[in-house]
């Protein structure tokens, strides 16, 4: 099984029921408190606890207690992430050829065989490792869209505003001050 399989299973199951789906479907629109929640479907609370439980326990929807309720809100940053890891098309590129050893030991320590990382390390040396291996997926001198640069770091992992600030940090990609277009530098790698 794959990481992103084991992602997608866990979110379908969360998702296996109609109610679930239009507690999912409110919350995609606007944050609601239970009690909302309670006059838009028209069930009983202990039903409606039990559905926002296993939602909650899946990670997609947080429960923020603000007095007099508890108001639950759709995890859109994971959702967004886990879509473009789908729709992605093109798998991240191997391990380079050239890897010097330690990046080839970072890149064995963090990332998974479907090419995400399981997580960012820390340390600055092994983070320019990481970054090193998913500059990659950039053609020098090819302008690319912020929408673009997202869907190509999603690839990797689903924090993507981390990997791109930390491309520009180090100066493996380039941006026009706006923001609005990324590319990549020859002599950055």
């Amino acid at each position: 099984m794959t990481s992103l399989d084991s992602e997608l299973l866990p979110f379908f199951k969360a998702l296996a029921d109609p109610i679930r789906l239009q507690i999912v479907g409110l919350l995609a629109r606007q944050s609601h408190s239970a009690e909302q929640l309670l006059a838009e479907l028209q069930i009983k609370p202990n039903a409606l606890a039990h559905h926002l439980q296993r939602l909650t326990d899946s990670g997609w929807v947080t429960a923020e207690v603000k007095k007099p309720s508890v108001v639950y809100t759709l995890r859109l940053d994971q959702l967004y992430a886990l879509a473009g890891r789908v729709a992605a098309k093109a798998p991240p590129p191997p391990v380079a050829d050239d890897a010097t050893e330690f990046d080839r030991k970072v890149l064995l320590d963090f990332l998974q065989p479907d090419g995400i990382f399981s997580e960012i390390p820390q340390q600055t040396k092994k983070f320019l490792a990481v970054l090193r291996h998913v500059v990659r997926v950039f053609t020098p001198d090819q302008h690319y869209t912020e929408k673009e640069v997202k869907v190509a770091l999603a690839k990797f992992y689903s924090d993507v505003a981390c990997l791109r600030r930390g491309l520009i940090d180090f100066n493996l990609l380039e941006r026009t001050r706006d923001g609005r277009e990324y590319w990549m530098k020859r002599e950055g790698m």
